[in-house]
């Protein structure tokens, strides 16, 4: 499970392994020249390199891609970067529907994220046209 504290290399290669997009300007070609790209520093942690998408000029797709690509591999902190960028509400319910593992505190966020916003969408839920996966109940 991918934290924080990791190396943000570490982040870098499970998206690559994943299947990140990588031509030029794309996810991979950004990541790996973050040092000099968008101001990280080689020795850098996930926590870093996070923020810098977070807080950055990137498209709230790739929260998307990340969640439901590698977000099983992520701890809940490194999920939250990615569940942070999100606000656009159809975004926020495509999350619930793909992600099966997301935590009750997540799944909650994200449904903050839509309800009320998307009442088409939300009828389709109800009437189960659209499944949304529950949430994971951590053990404590």
């Amino acid at each position: 499970m991918l934290t924080k504290e990791r190396p943000f290399k570490e982040f870098i290669d499970l998206c690559a392994k994943s299947g990140a997009c990588s031509g030029p300007g794309e996810a991979m070609p950004v990541m790996q020249t973050a040092d000099t790209g968008v101001g990280m520093k080689e020795s850098g942690t996930c926590a870093d390199g996070l923020k810098l998408y977070r807080d950055g000029d990137f498209p709230e797709s790739w929260a998307l891609w990340v969640l439901i690509k590698i977000g099983k591999e992520l701890d809940e902190e490194c999920r939250k970067f990615f569940i942070d960028k999100i606000a656009d509400p159809m975004t926020a319910m495509q999350s619930l529907a793909e992600c099966d593992f997301l935590t009750e505190d997540e799944h909650a966020l994200l449904t903050s994220k839509y309800k009320g916003k998307l009442p088409t969408a939300e009828k389709e839920i109800t009437d189960g046209k659209v499944k949304i996966h529950k949430p994971f109940k951590a053990v404590k």
